[in-house]
């Protein structure tokens, strides 16, 4: 079924949690066709892993790495 290219949303959350230290974020947005966003969250050792990602029909879904140095 087509997309209709006039849709378009955009969310995220960044809900932090003072009791566990844990700390993740995202946001996402839609127009027509594309899905694209990013994600990221704060792994164990200390270092932020942050993903950038971009999904369509045409080239599928295609995601960048990035990760913070400790």
């Amino acid at each position: 079924m087509p997309r209709p290219s006039c849709l378009q949303q955009k969310n995220g959350y960044a809900p932090p949690d003072q009791k566990t230290g844990d700390s993740k974020a995202a946001q996402e947005a839609r127009a027509g066709g594309v899905v694209s966003g990013w994600y990221s969250f704060l792994q164990a050792d200390g270092r932020r892993r942050t993903v950038h990602y971009r999904a369509d029909d045409q080239q599928g879904f295609r995601a960048t790495v990035h990760q913070d140095k400790a």
